[in-house]
């Protein structure tokens, strides 16, 4: 994948379903959005489908203590 294409990808503007959780702490949230976004893009998935699973697994991080999921599992579309 070139730029060009990375660049065009990333302005499409696709809404993601709002994931409500109880925030206890953020650490790792970002890295977490970024991580899943990047796994998602390199392993043939969508932006759609990264962005949902980015949303969801970040949500997760921030409703418990401490950065690492212990069972983090990528939602297929």
């Amino acid at each position: 994948m070139d730029m060009n294409n990375i660049r065009r990808l990333f302005s499409q503007y696709i809404p993601y379903p709002l994931i409500e959780v109880k925030t206890i702490d953020t650490t790792g949230a970002g890295d977490m959005y970024a991580a899943c976004i990047l796994y998602g893009l390199t392993n043939g998935k969508d932006l759609e489908e990264s962005g949902i699973n980015a949303s969801n697994l970040a949500a997760k991080v921030v409703s418990q203590k401490g950065a690492r999921l212990e069972n983090a599992k990528w939602i297929a579309k």
